[in-house]
């Protein structure tokens, strides 16, 4: 049979060592050199999320031949973090996977990208859970060390409304008692309403109380689309 295949052109020889090759290029084995190179290229808060993922999230295919991963292991191993770990989760771990999937390609090790063809799982409508533990550590770790990541994490820390921190102004906050008073124009029911601070919640302060709002690029506006002298009825 291999005698016929030589007179017809192919290489029987050659396929049989690059099929023992590639039993050898499990998703798991490839994952390593690429976690390597990761790891050198980016800050190490961002390199922790795309570990988690592709390690804990992906194990389903670390067993496989890296060749053979298709379409459709894909997106079932998605639909069950989806379900499992919430759409967010999901779809951060459907980026990590297409861009390990891209490099692999530039490596020679694939042909194709399973996961472009995939589904982003649907994170619109009304929120009906609150995010998991895992979520939250990627979200946390991924802001930038900049005002609007300080504000994403105080909305973590205190429960607050995205408006009532972004709009929040040095008045309001009261470092001695470690304690934000929201007036009742800021708040949603009309109520004024006080948020004590937590020691990590208080890190996320900035320090220029000179300011009339804790957050924004100017001294007299604040993060939020909202003029901080409109807030204040001046």
């Amino acid at each position: 049979m291999d005698y016929a295949r030589v007179k017809l052109g192919e290489d029987p020889a050659g396929e049989k060592f690059e099929n023992r090759a590639r039993a050898h290029e499990t998703f798991d084995h490839v994952l390593k050199p690429y976690l390597a190179y990761k790891k050198a290229t980016l800050r190490p808060r961002s390199y922790k999320g795309i570990e988690r993922h592709l390690r804990n999230y992906c194990k389903p295919l670390h067993g496989l031949q890296l060749a053979s991963v298709r379409q459709r292991n894909v997106a079932t191993l998605l639909s069950a973090l989806a379900a499992a770990s919430g759409p967010t989760a999901a779809n951060h771990t459907r980026a990590s996977l297409s861009a390990f999937f891209a490099w692999s390609m530039k490596e020679g090790l694939v042909e194709t990208n399973p996961t472009v063809a995939t589904n982003c799982a649907a994170v619109n409508g009304l929120c009906d859970r609150v995010p998991s533990d895992d979520e939250l550590r990627d979200i946390w770790q991924t802001l930038p060390a900049t005002d609007y990541g300080r504000i994403v994490k105080l909305l973590v820390l205190t429960g607050c409304r995205r408006e009532e921190i972004g709009g929040l102004r040095w008045c309001e906050v009261n470092l001695d008692r470690v304690l934000i008073t929201l007036p009742s124009e800021r708040t949603k029911n009309g109520i004024e309403h006080q948020v004590p601070l937590s020691a990590a919640a208080l890190a996320m302060q900035p320090r220029t109380p000179t300011r009339l709002c804790a957050f924004g690029s100017k001294a007299d506006t604040s993060f939020a689309p909202l003029d901080c002298g409109q807030l204040a009825g001046v």
